[in-house]
């Protein structure tokens, strides 16, 4: 007996001995199989790029959407619709997430493309259309920065105001800087570009964002003027009628106005304000009331001083 244990002994002190309870676990760095383990670790190739043309064609293919098994049955239909937003979605199918990193993939692979101003704009675009404002002002920016006088640039200012606007606070006591920054980003474009295209949106959003910071200001106003602090309330019904006069709340901002300076005594600022009042707005519901307060602060300012 004692023969087969000595040898079984010999067995496992023999160098490259396997122990067969206990299999060898395979090394992480070696798979067997072709392109596995190191052996063939370097003599991987690189995947060569695709090719410029190509990349841009299937990113925009993906941007602007791609035919749908109805626009290929119908085409005439499918050509009529692009320009349908109720229709479109029918003809075309839009993955703008995919095309986003097609063209990042383009710009990273080839970076003097001549695609370079339209991708990046797209870019901006794609995270415009799926409501990622933030980042897709922070593109459109980056986009004027590198490429401030491309053809687009125009249009860029014009986003960029859009995605301020989008961003806004629609209750008026709230936080108003994005609204400040969208109205400013639209007068910017008018001033820039006298002869734009955008001008009749631009202004109808700017004139929006008016309403919002007039709004506010009053409501501050009315505020400050229920608990009497007068002199802080006309700063701001002043500021409401001056700064945006292209909103509808002027008319009530200058009247409150002259309300104010009338708590104040100040009968002098008072008859000058509630002077312009009447005469910028002749037909309105507070004129009456204008009147009988200018009759009044003129008899008092013509009476005698009491002894």
């Amino acid at each position: 007996m004692k023969r087969p244990i000595l040898l079984l002994l010999l067995l496992c002190l023999l160098p490259g001995a396997r122990v067969l309870s206990q299999p060898e676990p395979q090394s992480p760095f070696y798979e067997p199989g072709e392109g596995g383990g190191l052996r063939n670790l370097f003599n991987q190739k690189a995947k060569a790029p695709e090719a410029e043309e190509d990349l841009y064609r299937e990113a925009l293919a993906d941007f602007e959407g791609k035919p749908t098994w109805l626009a290929r049955q119908n085409p005439e239909s499918a050509e009529k619709a692009k320009s349908d937003k109720n229709l479109r979605w029918l003809y075309y199918r839009t993955n703008y997430q995919r095309s986003i990193e097609l063209f990042q993939k383009l710009i990273y692979e080839y970076p003097f493309t001549k695609h370079l101003a339209e991708a990046e704009l797209d870019i901006a675009e794609a995270y415009y259309k799926t409501k990622d404002y933030e980042i897709a002002l922070q593109a459109y920016q980056d986009f004027l920065t590198r490429h401030p006088r491309h053809p687009q640039a125009e249009y860029a200012h014009f986003r960029i105001g859009l995605c301020h606007f989008q961003g806004r606070q629609k209750n008026p006591l709230r936080d108003q800087s994005e609204t400040e920054a969208a109205r400013e980003a639209f007068q910017t474009l008018l001033l820039m570009y006298p002869e734009t295209g955008y001008r009749a949106e631009a202004e109808k959003y700017s004139g929006q964002c008016e309403e919002l910071l007039a709004t506010r200001e009053i409501k501050v106003g009315d505020f400050y003027y229920q608990g009497k602090e007068y002199w802080s309330a006309s700063l701001r019904y002043r500021r409401a009628w001056v700064e945006y006069q292209n909103s509808s709340r002027t008319e009530y901002a200058l009247f409150r106005t002259g309300l104010c300076f009338q708590k104040l005594g100040r009968t002098a600022d008072a008859l000058r304000t509630f002077g312009e009042f009447q005469g910028r707005y002749p037909t309105s519901k507070y004129l009456n009331q204008t009147d009988q307060l200018v009759k009044k602060l003129n008899e008092k300012t013509k009476s005698p001083a009491t002894p």
